[in-house]
């Protein structure tokens, strides 16, 4: 999933969730490629590569909150959380300090948190066989991370697009 995609799905899980119900909202999106080579005396003994996905949100009613995560992104294991976590949010106590941040950052920095490498497991193999009686070899392919912030808007008609 591309950080145009994540973006996107931000966006319709913040809408959905306002819709149900919740006064502001927030939600992070994650994804991560990994690959790992392990050697023992020289010899490759396993390659390996996973990839994770993850979506939090976290949504505000009057002084109440709450959170739910899932790595499942089907559009029914979506709308579930949403659900769950609005039900959740209503069952909790009130909270003395409820709420997103009143201000944020006008421009946010560049963090240079995606790496584009993409070490296949051969040039893995080629890094990993050194001197060392026993090496892991470790390539973070992907690390890209989406957050989205909103809050219902005040006044006439509700509806509204993004904004």
């Amino acid at each position: 999933m591309t950080m145009k995609n994540y973006k996107l799905l931000a966006e319709k899980v913040i809408e959905k969730s306002l819709s149900k119900g919740a006064d502001f909202s927030d939600v992070v999106v994650l994804g991560n490629i990994s690959k790992n080579i392990g050697c023992r005396l020289g010899k490759v003994e396993e390659i390996e590569q996973s990839e994770t996905q993850i979506l939090g949100l976290r949504t505000f009613i009057g002084k109440k909150n709450a959170i739910t995560s899932t790595n499942n992104f089907t559009e029914s294991s979506i709308d579930s959380s949403i659900e769950r976590v609005i039900e959740m949010t209503k069952l909790t106590p009130d909270d003395p300090l409820p709420g997103l941040a009143s201000k944020t950052s006008e421009k946010i920095p560049e963090l240079d948190l995606y790496d584009r490498t993409n070490l296949s497991a051969e040039e893995l193999k080629n890094l990993a066989p050194v001197s060392y009686t026993h090496l892991r070899a470790h390539e973070t392919l992907r690390y890209l991370v989406f957050r989205l912030l909103r809050e219902k808007k005040k006044g006439g008609g509700g509806g509204g697009g993004g904004g």
